[in-house]
């Protein structure tokens, strides 16, 4: 298992890196193309308030709009994505 975080802006994995200087993030580790979070969001900025709601799956970094018909699949990340693709949180707690 290699020590990673996943970028929330486009739910990117890197692995054996240091933590970015900006932007929110999660610390966790890659088993196989699986991320395991260890805890919750981390990092400086504004949590969001509007965009698409819906949420950040981190196992596999893939937002799921709020009219999927399906109950998230944990862990993740509720927030907004913005008209660019990018998302951020509305909360600091990865909900397990």
């Amino acid at each position: 298992m290699a020590t990673a975080y996943l970028l929330l802006a486009d739910g990117s994995v890197h692995t054996d890196a240091a933590a970015p200087n900006s932007g929110f993030h999660v610390a966790g580790a890659l088993e196989g193309e699986i991320f395991l979070a260890t805890g919750d969001v981390l990092g400086d900025g504004e949590l969001a308030t509007f965009g698409s709601p819906g949420w950040l799956e981190l196992a596999t970094g893939v937002f799921q709009s709020d009219r999927v018909a399906r109950a998230p699949f944990p862990p993740f990340v509720r927030g907004y994505r913005d008209d660019e693709g990018r998302f951020t949180p509305s909360t600091r707690t990865v909900e397990y």
